[in-house]
């Protein structure tokens, strides 16, 4: 059993549900509301709960291979693509003016950075 990769993918948890209930009153519904076109809303609609469900799966893929000790290519893509979302929202932030403008980079950060050490541990 490895607890960092189970760390992992309960932050990977939390992000899918902070996406889908706080973040949904705080981002979703705002947007939605200012595009018109219906197209245009629903294209949104769409990647919003694609991103919902890619939090939950990649939760559930850390959690399974931190009990079953296996899927170690599965939690190094998980990983990666954390990490990578990460830079995406820190570069994001700081073109806004600060680390603080978006804070998604950090809980991105941390689900890869305990997806590391958990793969680093095995």
């Amino acid at each position: 059993m490895n607890l960092w990769l189970i760390a992992s993918g309960v932050l990977a948890a939390i992000a899918a549900i902070g996406h889908a209930v706080p973040g949904a009153r705080m981002f979703y519904r705002p947007i939605l509301a200012n595009l018109e076109d219906a197209q245009l809303r629903a294209i949104f609609t769409g990647i919003w709960h694609l991103i919902t469900v890619h939090f939950t799966l990649s939760g559930l893929a850390m959690i399974i291979g931190g009990i079953a000790g296996t899927g170690r290519l599965a939690v190094w893509l998980v990983a990666l693509q954390f990490a990578l979302y990460a830079v995406i929202y820190l570069t994001l932030s700081l073109r806004l003016g600060g680390l603080g403008k978006l804070f998604q980079w950090l809980p991105f950060g941390a689900v890869a950075a305990t997806a590391l050490i958990g793969l680093l541990a095995i």
